[in-house]
């Protein structure tokens, strides 16, 4: 039997139990901070995709669920601080 979330979606088995489904299908972009369209884009795309397909550091894992609050957020992995922010609305 397929397990389902809270909201009655089935859960992704390839997320951790953090990144709800209604997380998972919203699209986001991680760019350096700085001037728009001045910085460097790293990603652009759904918070699945970048969570399963670029595993990336579980800090920034347990950051993204905080994007259904408050639409952007910086993360400092290193000595480059990074934007990241949600793209689309509610879906």
């Amino acid at each position: 039997m397929m397990k389902l979330a809270s909201s009655g979606l089935p859960v992704d088995p390839e997320l951790p139990s953090s990144i709800v489904p209604a997380l998972a299908r919203r699209r986001i972009r991680i760019s350096s901070q700085g001037d728009p369209g001045t910085g460097t884009l790293y990603y652009e795309g759904t918070v699945r995709a970048f969570v399963v397909e670029r595993m990336p550091h579980e800090t920034l894992v347990a950051q993204l669920p905080g994007l259904l609050e408050v639409p952007r957020f910086t993360y400092q992995p290193g000595t480059e601080k990074l934007l990241v922010e949600l793209l689309d609305e509610k879906s």
